[in-house]
């Protein structure tokens, strides 16, 4: 089995991934993207993430579709840190989406505390995730997004996917961390709900230190 060769491109413009198999170079242009972050838990002990990605070009609804193009299950939180602020360098993210809800207040403050100390420069904004308090409605946004608008492309080889095939009826009513990649997807899939990423315009150069500055 051939391993596709990943490349990711974020500088002077939009967000654009090439992909290369068997020589053959595919490549995917995106808005930008945004971080969907599911805290620790007992479940999930270091913490996980995914990325998110909007395309740029528009379904005949209306709407950007959706890709999610990275994932991480730490094993540590300060891996997840790392790892989170090293990805969201890469894709050139300043968003993350989460539950951010005072039983998770530890949490935000050791990983601000990790931004402060070793990525001063970094630009970061922690946001609290539209609908977070409902599993239910996250779970029909889901399928809303992969069945109806047909915008979403979750990978078979994430653990997305492999929740999203585990998931049960008796389990919608319960907004347990044993689906904490589902969690992490309907948080910045909420975020997507209400805003698309600000469209990038060629030759304006925003003030101040660049998102992607993370050393």
């Amino acid at each position: 089995m051939t391993v596709p060769l990943r490349k990711v491109r974020t500088l002077d413009g939009p967000l654009t991934i090439e992909t290369e198999v068997d020589g053959k170079i595919t490549k995917e242009y995106f808005r930008g993207a945004r971080v969907g972050l599911e805290w620790p838990s007992p479940d999930n002990t270091g913490g996980y993430f995914c990325i998110l990605a909007q395309k740029d070009m528009k379904l005949i609804t209306g709407q950007y579709p959706l890709k999610v193009v990275g994932e991480h299950k730490a094993l540590t939180m300060n891996e997840l840190f790392n790892k989170l602020f090293d990805e969201m360098g890469v894709y050139g993210c300043t968003e993350i989406c989460t539950d951010m809800s005072r039983k998770h207040e530890s949490f935000y403050q050791a990983m601000d505390e990790v931004r402060r100390k070793k990525r001063p420069k970094q630009e970061i904004r922690v946001k609290d995730a539209p609908y977070c308090s409902s599993f239910l409605h996250g779970v029909e946004m889901i399928k809303k997004w992969m069945r109806e608008v047909k915008g979403l492309e979750v990978p078979r080889e994430s653990v997305i996917h492999s929740q999203l095939r585990e998931i049960r009826e008796g389990d919608l009513g319960d907004s347990s961390t044993k689906f904490f990649a589902i969690n992490a997807l309907r948080y910045v899939l909420g975020e997507f709900e209400v805003s698309d990423i600000p469209k990038y315009i060629k030759g304006v150069i925003d003030k101040g230190i660049s998102p992607r500055a993370w050393t």
